[in-house]
């Protein structure tokens, strides 16, 4: 399993979930963030599931600045491949 994560925001549907899909089939743990926390915890556990990654969910809304700080504490410390922001 590799030890480099993508992050990935809007991530509860869509393209969003479609291009966490893609990272975590290439191997890379995938941290997710969303507004909707439900959905997004659906998607982690498919990706866990179908492509044996480390995921990660924030729930958060971007838009919040507050918010945000969420996700930037969540991506401290890690060996980022990737950044997909789909969010909004």
């Amino acid at each position: 399993m590799s030890s480099s994560w993508a992050v990935v925001t809007g991530a509860s549907s869509g393209l969003g979930e479609a291009y966490a899909e893609h990272v975590a089939s290439l191997g890379t743990n995938v941290l997710l963030s969303a507004r909707r926390s439900d959905k997004l915890e659906e998607v982690a556990t498919g990706l866990r599931a179908r492509f044996n990654v480390d995921t990660e969910t924030v729930a958060a809304d971007l838009g919040d600045r507050d918010q945000r700080g969420l996700l930037i504490e969540a991506m401290r410390g890690r060996d980022l491949a990737y950044l997909i922001n789909n969010a909004g």
